[in-house]
């Protein structure tokens, strides 16, 4: 049987309060805090999210050999809050809300988003990219108006197909079709307009 009172004197464990001083030169993890009994060397616990900073009040517990800080009472800073995990890290919820009063951002090498549904409702969106490849079954956009300014744009297609229910109109400085075999233009009224010359080529040509 383990002996408790035995136990109990051997090992006796403080708490008390500290203030962070210093930041160990070879460990993030260890903090030299000041508190009434003097100056010791204290390790982040596991359960302690925040990263402690010079001048931030924290708890922390002592044996006399291993010290532990357990929580932040007090920034020093309240604006700021850092959460350091040197490890992977996994939630899992039912539903996650994540909410910012002004910006959100983030930052990694490589974003990876896997799900069955999504719904994004954005008000404005500034995208740049040095290249985007998007590879999707079906896409379907609906807007009110539609903008693009690019330098240069092509597009690769097996077939295309273009509904313009009122008008089409095509500003450009040059203009030129090529098509490997029939071309046919259909149309109630036409009108073919150039200021200098119109030139038709062809084996045959037929006006009717």
């Amino acid at each position: 049987m383990l002996n408790l009172a035995k136990l109990k004197n051997n090992f006796s464990v403080h708490l008390a309060y500290g203030e962070i001083v210093a930041i160990a030169a070879n460990d993030n993890n260890m903090f030299y805090v000041k508190s009434n009994s003097g100056l010791i060397i204290a390790k982040k616990t596991e359960s302690c999210l925040l990263h402690p900073d010079i001048g931030d009040k924290v708890l922390f517990s002592t044996d006399g050999n291993l010290s532990y800080i357990l929580s932040i009472l007090e920034k020093k800073s309240p604006d700021k809050r850092l959460i350091d995990i040197n490890s992977d890290l996994d939630i899992v919820a039912k539903n996650i809300s994540l909410q910012s009063k002004q910006t959100t951002k983030i930052t990694s090498p490589i974003l990876n988003i896997n799900c069955l549904k999504s719904k994004i409702f954005i008000n404005k969106i500034n995208i740049i990219s040095k290249s985007i490849l998007s590879q999707a079954k079906r896409i379907k956009t609906i807007a009110l108006s539609v903008e693009e300014v690019v330098n240069r744009f092509t597009q690769r297609l097996i077939n295309s197909f273009k509904f313009v229910k009122e008008d089409n109109e095509v500003q450009a400085k040059n203009s030129r079709m090529l098509i490997e075999e029939n071309m046919t233009i259909q149309s109630k009224n036409s009108l073919y307009q150039s200021e200098e010359i119109t030139t038709i080529q062809g084996e045959e040509v037929h006006l009717n």
